[in-house]
């Protein structure tokens, strides 16, 4: 039986990875020997008939395999990963982004996304200190026309700077969020759905504009494998986010005598959590290291280590500009579906969309009424 002329190795390897399958588990599925499948991704092509069988196996349609698509190439992926998150994690969010990046290079060929204007602050994360990340905060801030007040809405600034956000479930829930900058398409930042507490994903957010900003010229794209620098540059874009989000200037201001109601009372001005005002007020020197120390022991006898008050009630920020562009493109008749390869129901969850949003219009035949009056009786 003739092999799949026009198949693409590469495409094979992403769609595995982002369903989170290792080789053999796809091999045990479809029934075939692992060494076939390796074979497959490393530039073989299957037997013809087998196709439609991996693509059920993935979740994609038979198309997807024939179809170029776009890699990260030697752009650096930036993973806040929880300790629990493995190689395998990162790489099935790795693909989805390639997925996100391919959905929205096709919607920017029928609508006018936003601007990209983002500020270069690029810093050499191996010879900076906290004044040089705190000084790239106050400039971000400035460059954002922010002034010292509180961020209203960390998403809506990202995506109103030409930043696509998607907020969707990451690898289980062990990895709080990533972000990336492909040379020639838009940066991109992806919060985990899984995180409940808004004050998380907005730090999480600005973490992550702390790395497009500070670290995207400057860090190479195998950091991962180096340890300190993978743990420098974390820092520096946790501290990058409690600046952005809380101006020192303004908090020494806010902040008399540090305690947990006061700052809990701080929350949702400036929409931060009480750890992370504390630790700021702790690194401020707002107050002595003893009553420091004495702050988190209360915390953690609240059991606020892992929630806290007001994290169920202040509303999480929800992306919307993919979702605009997909309204657009409906109210025009134009849907860019039949052009694009990634599966629909994966479109859907990266670009917030209800599920079956894209679903085909029904063809069920639908009968109405005429005319709620009744007619007269003939005689």
């Amino acid at each position: 039986m003739a092999s799949a002329s026009g198949f693409e190795s590469d495409r094979l390897q992403q769609a595995r990875e982002a369903r989170g399958l290792s080789v053999p588990a796809l091999a045990a599925r479809m029934g075939v020997t692992a060494q076939a499948a390796y074979k497959w991704e490393r530039g073989g092509s299957p037997r013809a008939e087998m196709v439609p069988l991996l693509a059920e196996t993935l979740g994609v349609p038979p198309s997807f395999f024939f179809r170029s698509g776009i890699e990260l190439g030697t752009t650096p992926a930036f993973f806040r990963s929880r300790v629990s998150a493995s190689k395998g994690s990162r790489l099935g969010s790795a693909a989805r982004l390639e997925w996100l990046l391919e959905i929205v290079t096709e919607l920017e060929r029928h609508v006018e996304l936003p601007e990209i204007t983002l500020p270069d602050l690029s810093i050499n994360p191996r010879t900076a200190n906290n004044a040089d990340v705190d000084a790239a905060a106050v400039a971000a801030r400035l460059a954002f026309g922010l002034g010292e007040g509180p961020v209203q809405n960390m998403v809506a600034l990202l995506e109103s700077r030409g930043v696509v956000v998607s907020r969707a479930p990451l690898a289980e829930g062990k990895l709080d969020a990533f972000s990336a900058w492909h040379p020639s398409r838009r940066p991109v930042v992806f919060l985990n759905a899984d995180k409940r507490a808004a004050v998380r994903s907005r730090f999480d957010a600005a973490h992550e504009l702390a790395h497009l900003l500070l670290h995207r010229s400057t860090v190479p794209a195998d950091f991962l494998e180096d340890k300190e620098l993978f743990t420098l540059i974390e820092k520096q874009a946790d501290r990058f986010a409690g600046t952005f989000l809380v101006p020192e200037d303004a908090l020494r201001r806010e902040v008399h005598a540090v305690s947990l109601e006061g700052l809990l009372a701080l929350k949702p001005r400036w929409g931060t959590s009480v750890a992370s005002l504390l630790y700021r007020s702790q690194t401020l020197g707002l107050l002595e290291a003893s009553a420091a120390q004495w702050q988190w022991i209360l915390l953690a006898r609240r059991g606020w280590k892992s929630g806290e008050p007001l994290d169920d009630v202040l509303p999480i920020e929800v992306p919307s500009v993919l979702r605009q562009a997909f309204d657009v493109l409906r109210e025009a008749s134009l849907f860019p579906k039949h052009e694009m390869v990634v599966p629909v129901r994966d479109v859907e969850a990266l670009c917030a969309l209800p599920v079956g949003y894209l679903d085909p219009p029904s063809l069920t035949p639908r009968v109405v009424l005429k005319s709620k009056e009744v007619p007269p009786q003939s005689s």
